[in-house]
């Protein structure tokens, strides 16, 4: 068997919001309520946060919109934005993983790589899909089994 991909580990979704600069307050209040059973110290929340929002900003400023996948494992908390428009040239379209150069996929590289223990920001022709991750604290690593919760940008 072959370990799961970053992006592919098994999960489970804690939201999935399409979102535009009008849903950035509401996908921010979403993400704080979804993770604050995880497990994470307030300030390692609000930290992530921050990354999260960053890179939902430079969504909406290259590309005006994206969706926002958030899944929680037993090891960490992972949240997957993939966004059209948004251009990051990797070299031979190769992901990053932990760079700390700015890159011109339109948020703080370096910023989000310090927050993040993975990043990956593969692009494509039609957009990038930016995945980040912090780890759960071992022992505070809540059960299985937390509700889906779907938000739909009205």
């Amino acid at each position: 068997m072959t370990p799961a991909a970053f992006g592919d580990a098994p999960g489970h979704t804690l939201l999935k919001m399409p979102f535009t600069l009008r849903d950035l307050s509401r996908l921010r209040l979403h993400i704080e309520c979804c993770t604050a059973p995880s497990g994470l110290t307030e300030l390692t929340r609000g930290t992530f946060l921050i990354a999260v929002d960053a890179v939902a900003t430079s969504a909406i400023e290259h590309g005006n919109s994206g969706t926002l996948l958030l899944r929680q494992s037993h090891e960490s908390l992972e949240c997957r934005i993939d966004a059209s428009g948004l251009a990051c040239e990797a070299p031979n379209g190769a992901p990053r993983e932990n760079e700390c150069e700015k890159s011109r996929w339109g948020c703080n590289a370096g910023l989000v790589t310090r927050i993040a223990d993975r990043l990956s920001i593969p692009a494509s022709a039609t957009g990038t899909t930016v995945t980040l991750s912090v780890r759960l604290p071992p022992g505070r690593r809540p059960e299985s089994g937390t509700n889906e919760r779907q938000a739909v940008a009205e």
